[in-house]
């Protein structure tokens, strides 16, 4: 999903949150932002696949490989770690929420965005960074 979507849903949702919650004041702003700084991953990706630090290059990239197929087939030969987006990172956000409200409001906003992420593009292989070197291990023996 393209960053002004993952905006726009997430802003109505931290409204909605808000309006359910008024209490939460300010902080329902916290969820907004976990909703789309989860995607800063993405950014990691690009800069180790490419070698560049330009977020507009970064971006591009991911707009130019989702565009061409043979790209597309090359990116899933690196096997991308997206280490916001995994079970690992979630759990430990399970885990801090129960201490800290702010870990339960990013929890909120990861959430959500990985709820959206599921329809639009399902990375059911990609949610485990124990799974991502066990397979990046069993592919290293195979060369």
């Amino acid at each position: 999903m393209r960053p002004l979507a993952h905006l726009t849903l997430g802003a109505v949702f931290s409204l909605v949150v808000y309006l359910i919650f008024p209490e939460l004041g300010w902080k329902s702003l916290i969820i907004l932002a976990s909703t789309i700084l989860i995607d800063v991953d993405h950014y990691f990706v690009a800069v180790m696949l490419t070698g560049k630090f330009s977020v507009r290059k970064a971006y591009d990239y991911f707009i130019e490989t989702l565009n061409d197929k043979k790209l597309l087939d090359k990116r899933k030969l690196h096997y991308e770690l997206y280490v916001f987006h995994t079970f690992e990172f979630y759990l430990l956000l399970l885990i801090l929420s129960f201490s800290y409200e702010t870990a339960l409001l990013i929890l909120g906003g990861v959430s959500f965005h990985i709820f959206l992420d599921c329809f639009n593009n399902p990375r059911k292989e990609r949610m485990s960074i124990i799974h991502h070197f066990a397979k990046r291990n069993k592919n290293a023996i195979r060369n």
